[in-house]
């Protein structure tokens, strides 16, 4: 996440440097970001224009930023009517919504958005392209990632950096992913299978064997004359131990995904960071 923060400072527009400066603007130049979000909310209360109040609003939601409380900040910026701001003022509003919902790991969502933004204005700058680049390889969607690449190469002149961003693209570089879904499906269908799966063999031993033990306990009860404690115990442990195991065999394959590709999306992203940044 370290790489995404840097850019989103480099990148950002100090829009309180625009206009006259407020008291907001006072406390957010100095640093006092909590103060200033509550300053910034006064100002669009009191505000005499549709534009003065949406604007107060875009500078709490960067207060917010500033302060790291990506939520907040995407929630101030949902409340803006963009349709009052100039060109340039949407186009960093529409970056900041697609920003937030990333930062708070929102990956598809913010896939969504950009793709309707471009759908609108194919000519959307290259931090758009940026950050739609991101979202996919969060997805592990890098073919599509490296098929946006290509089109954030016009924005660029760094056919070096370009080259070595292209290059972790490579079927070499890239990680093989495993499909949660399937190692839940496998696990339903053979317990311990899922296990297998996503390479946790020991732990796939552990759970079939928990599932195994539960039955065996089961029928020792039914066999010793302990009928209906037996069968309601023992199928409350089978129903515990078979459920969890197949839930437990989805994380497992997410967790794999994330370890396995994590390394190769920071490479990424820092190549991306010094395309977008030079």
């Amino acid at each position: 996440m370290k790489y995404y923060l840097t850019f989103i400072f480099h990148c950002a527009v100090f829009i309180t440097s625009t206009f006259a400066q407020t008291a907001g603007d006072s406390l957010f130049s100095i640093g006092n970001f909590r103060l200033s979000a509550v300053e910034f909310e006064r100002e669009a209360y009191s505000a005499t224009s549709e534009f003065d109040r949406n604007y107060a609003l875009f500078k709490k939601s960067l207060s917010f930023e500033k302060n790291k409380n990506y939520n907040l900040a995407l929630e101030e910026v949902n409340r803006i009517n963009d349709n009052v701001f100039s060109d340039s003022l949407k186009d960093e509003l529409q970056f900041k919504s697609a920003l937030y919902l990333y930062l708070n790991k929102s990956f598809y969502e913010t896939e969504v958005k950009i793709k309707n933004y471009m759908a609108i204005d194919s000519s959307l700058n290259k931090r758009f392209y940026w950050l739609l680049i991101l979202c996919l390889n969060e997805q592990y969607k890098w073919s599509e990632a490296k098929s946006n690449l290509q089109k954030l190469k016009v924005y660029t002149g760094d056919t070096l950096t370009y080259l070595r961003a292209y290059n972790l693209y490579s079927d070499d570089s890239l990680p093989k992913i495993k499909s949660p879904e399937k190692a839940e499906k496998m696990n339903v269908f053979l317990p311990g299978l899922g296990f297998i799966y996503t390479g946790n063999y020991r732990e796939g031993l552990v759970s079939t064997g928990l599932i195994a033990g539960s039955l065996a306990l089961t029928a020792l009860g039914i066999y010793s004359g302990y009928y209906v404690v037996s069968v309601l115990g023992g199928l409350q442990l089978f129903q515990m131990f078979y459920l969890g195991g197949s839930r437990r065999a989805e994380f497992l394959a997410r967790k794999y995904n994330y370890e396995k590709s994590r390394k190769v999306n920071d490479q990424l992203a820092q190549c991306l960071n010094d395309l977008v940044l030079n």
